[in-house]
């Protein structure tokens, strides 16, 4: 680290601490409730079988870098979902948390060109703000399992790419899904709030050349939280949102949001399914195949053994 980005990253802790302390001085009793709702033609998989069944392609490195030929796609569809959770308050303004599983970079292929930047983590910021306008609340956005997923197709026709390169209307299309799904009285429901459970767990896992990972910073660490009917699971990883799907088509709990890139970025994880598929996903992962599955079993495991406790 320069001594520019040093000095920013005290700058940014100090400003996390007084955003803890204000957030901790303006607790209110509150109720929770969650909501979903599905988007339409805004997340693509960027990797995908043509309908022809003979070409391949999507997203960056379409064509495997050891044998230059086409990548084998993955049939699997997108997780379209928006996952919302509203924290109802006696007083002050309501909460609502958003997870969508989506990159909050539309990945143009290209660094020199500015709409590679112009679409990067911009969008996020434009929903927030927007949802916190219209609604009149406070709106947290997190990052779910992107692996595989982007804000476009390259398929002429499916998304039009210039809409796609405009980070602001990216953010108000994901937005304008949360205000109508707050403003239909039938979307959300009320869960029970309660118990906090907490799992902090070190992975032991292998790494790509399947040697054992022996440092303690290639232990990734796994975190499970649950809130009365909601449970929550952190990792530093790039999932895919086939292992997002997987896990939340199995969980105990009302609902479970998939959060990624937490407390660090470990690199991509990518599913036993895509294995075979190639793409610089999996050729840049730092870990062995079947880790995916090892941190699904481990978190289902979890979730199963909070609520049983509950």
């Amino acid at each position: 680290s320069n001594p520019k980005n040093v000095e920013y990253m005290k700058t940014w802790l100090q400003a996390v601490e007084k955003a803890v302390d204000q957030a901790m001085e303006d607790r209110k009793p509150a109720t929770m409730e969650i909501g979903r709702t599905e988007t339409e033609n805004l997340v693509f998989s960027r990797r995908y079988v043509r309908e022809d069944g003979n070409y391949v392609g999507g997203g960056p490195a379409s064509y495997n870098v050891e044998s230059n030929a086409p990548i084998v796609g993955h049939e699997s569809e997108a997780d379209e979902e928006i996952q919302m959770v509203r924290f109802v308050r006696e007083e002050g303004k309501d909460i609502i948390i958003t997870n969508w599983q989506s990159h909050a970079c539309n990945i143009d292929g290209n660094r020199d060109k500015s709409p590679h930047y112009m679409a990067s983590g911009e969008w996020p910021e434009v929903m927030r703000s927007y949802v916190e306008q219209e609604l009149d609340v406070h709106c947290i956005y997190f990052q779910g399992a992107a692996g595989n997923l982007g804000c476009r197709s390259s398929i002429e026709g499916e998304f039009a790419l210039e809409d796609s390169k405009n980070y602001q209307a990216i953010g108000e299309t994901l937005a304008q899904y949360v205000i109508d799904a707050c403003n239909e009285s039938d979307v959300f429901t009320e869960v029970e709030t309660g118990l906090i459970q907490v799992d902090q767990y070190k992975m032991e896992i292998n790494k790509s050349d399947g040697t054992p990972a022996k440092q303690e910073k290639d232990k990734p660490e796994l975190n499970t939280i649950s809130i009365g009917d909601v449970s929550i699971v952190t990792f530093p990883f790039e999932f895919f949102d086939y292992s997002a799907k997987w896990l939340k088509e199995r969980t105990p709990y009302d609902m479970t949001l998939f959060l990624g890139y937490a407390n660090g970025s470990a690199g991509y994880m990518a599913p036993e399914e895509f294995w075979d598929h190639g793409s610089y996903e999996v050729l840049n992962s730092h870990y062995e195949r079947g880790s995916a599955e090892k941190a699904m079993t481990h978190f289902l495991d979890t979730l199963e053994d909070m609520r049983e406790a509950k």
